[in-house]
């Protein structure tokens, strides 16, 4: 959670899957079998900002927080999901895109 003077302003949900357990994302997708596990990946899911701080520096430093975080972990992968509009912004902070898509 991102607060600023007591108002939370952003959130996003990190995720330690393990083998038994299905990930978030595959209520909307199969996960293909080239797909790490699932103990060898975090989810990030859930990600929103206030709309008053779209376009600063709030987002990275959300994502600045939650890959600490993941290296922490010491799982070497990713998964999350993304509008196509905020597609170059994740391919900035060095996400790969998947192709995988859906609605």
């Amino acid at each position: 959670i991102a607060r600023y003077r007591g108002k939370i302003i952003g959130s996003l949900r990190i995720t330690f899957p393990d083998e038994d357990r299905p990930l978030e994302h595959e209520q909307f997708f199969s996960i293909p079998e080239s797909f790490p596990r699932r103990d060898e990946l975090v989810e990030v899911s859930r990600v929103c900002t206030d709309p008053s701080y779209r376009g600063s520096d709030l987002l990275m430093g959300m994502f600045r927080r939650c890959t600490l975080t993941i290296l922490q972990s010491k799982r070497r992968y990713t998964l999350g999901s993304s509008t196509t509009k905020l597609l170059p912004f994740y391919r900035k902070v060095g996400l790969i895109p998947t192709g995988l898509t859906y609605e």
